[in-house]
């Protein structure tokens, strides 16, 4: 423990004195909260890691293809009146529902499992 806490004075006083402070503080916080983010991915179970990104990818495409079918309406006046439209706007809120419906099932899941 000495020889952690020694290294660690020696080093802040060397950098201290060839940097400045607020510099030194920046690196130092970016290099710790880097090494947390490092083990924490590595000590995340593997099957969360991979499920439950796959199922927020397809969950926030299918809010992108929403919103885009949306806009469009907003964009382009009258064409709410156009049969295509309609249609790519239901079979878009069904996806997007259906996303939100497995995302929040895998969370559930993982949940479980963590518990």
């Amino acid at each position: 423990m000495c020889l952690i806490w020694g290294t660690t004075y020696l080093g802040i006083r060397i950098s201290l004195e060839t940097m400045p402070p607020m510099l030194m503080a920046g690196l130092r916080w970016t290099i710790a909260g880097g090494l947390l983010a490092l083990a924490a991915t590595r000590l995340w179970p593997t099957w969360e890691r991979t499920h439950i990104n796959e199922s927020l990818a397809h969950l926030l495409d299918a809010y992108r293809d929403s919103f885009q079918t949306v806009r469009d309406g907003y964009l382009h006046p009258g064409i709410e009146r156009d049969p295509d439209y309609a249609a790519r706007l239901d079979r878009v809120r069904q996806a997007s529902r259906l996303a939100r419906n497995h995302g929040q099932r895998d969370i559930a899941t993982a949940d479980n499992l963590a518990n």
